[in-house]
C-alpha cells in the first residue's frame, strides 16, 4: 500500500527497530531492550530532520520577508522623492504665472506710454517718418504718422 504525505520531499526509511515498534513485533523483554537500545542511539539523529527542517522553512521565510521590507522600503523612498517633485513642479508654476502677470503689467500701453514721456520722448508731427533699425535683423523700417493722438 502506498503511503501519501503532504510533504514534497522523500521522507527517510525507518530504521527496524522503529518498524518493529510501530507493528509491535517484538516477541520477549530481550527484543524489547534491545529495540530500546537502538533507539536510544539513533532518536538523537532522528529527532534532528524537523529541527532541520523548521531551520531552513524559518530561514527562508526570514528572506521572503526580509526582501519584501526593502521593496516597501524602495517604495516609500521614490514615494517621497515624488512628493518633492510634485512641489518643486506646484512652485514653478506659481512662478511662471506671477512672471507672466508681471510681463503684462510691464508691458501694458498706459505704462509704456508713461515710460516714455518720462524719457523725454514725445509723438511725432503730422507726416513726419521715423526711420526704426532693429538690432536682430540690421534692417532699416519706415513708418509714418498721420495725425497726432489725443491729449490726456
Amino acid at each position: 500500500m502506498a503511503q501519501y504525505s503532504a510533504c514534497p520531499v522523500e521522507t527517510p526509511r525507518l530504521p527496524e527497530w522503529a518498524r518493529q515498534l510501530k507493528r509491535r513485533t517484538w516477541r520477549s523483554k530481550e527484543d524489547l531492550s534491545k529495540i530500546s537500545a537502538q533507539a536510544k542511539e539513533e532518536l538523537p539523529r532522528l529527532a534532528l530532520i524537523p529541527k532541520v527542517w523548521c531551520a531552513l522553512v524559518s530561514l527562508v521565510l526570514l528572506s521572503f520577508l526580509f526582501v519584501v521590507a526593502l521593496q516597501y522600503a524602495g517604495m516609500v523612498e521614490i514615494q517621497y522623492e515624488l512628493n518633492r517633485r510634485e512641489n518643486e513642479l506646484a512652485r514653478l508654476n506659481h512662478q511662471k504665472v506671477e512672471m507672466a502677470l508681471k510681463v503684462e503689467q510691464l508691458s501694458s500701453l498706459e505704462r509704456v506710454e508713461r515710460e516714455a514721456r518720462l524719457l523725454g520722448m514725445e509723438y511725432p508731427a503730422n507726416l513726419q517718418v521715423v526711420k526704426v533699425v532693429l538690432p536682430h535683423d540690421r534692417q532699416v523700417q519706415m513708418a509714418s504718422v498721420n495725425r497726432r493722438p489725443a491729449a490726456r
